[in-house]
């Protein structure tokens, strides 16, 4: 009986040990710079008061950014030069509350950098700075 107790609580030990890695990989990632990360991608929430959450996401090469309309007014991300994100195609009319938009990031030298802006409460910048009003920027690493 004593063996088995023993294995018994072994196991139990490597359950802990992997359910604390499993937690300490998602709060890393979550606290992180550049957005939430990891097996959710990058997330972008579109918050009340017209702001992109984070303003500025970082990724790599084929990265999906995620960006999920949180507030109660309609939002879109738009591109502020051709080959960035552009949710206009998906929701001609805006994403309304709760309303999810995916972009896939191209492959992209490490250093390229895509701003963005709502079309309802932004203003496009040149490609290269930021625009007026709800924007925000995805870096590529």
């Amino acid at each position: 009986m004593y063996a088995k107790d023993r294995v018994n609580n072994m196991k139990n030990t490597k359950s802990i040990v992997a359910l604390f890695f499993c937690a300490a990989v998602i709060a890393t990632t979550v606290s992180g710079c550049g957005g939430v990360t990891g097996l959710l991608g990058h997330l972008v929430s579109m918050d009340s008061g017209s702001v992109f959450n984070p303003k500025t996401v970082t990724v790599g090469p084929g990265d999906t950014v995620t960006w999920t309309n949180a507030d109660a007014i309609v939002h879109s991300v738009v591109a502020d030069v051709s080959g960035g994100p552009d949710s206009t195609t998906d929701f001609p009319n805006g994403l309304a509350t709760g309303d999810i938009y995916e972009w896939t990031v191209p492959n992209a030298p490490s250093g390229t950098k895509y701003y963005y802006h709502c079309g309802y409460q932004g203003t496009a910048g040149n490609g290269t700075t930021f625009g007026t009003g709800m924007v925000g920027v995805i870096v590529v690493q």
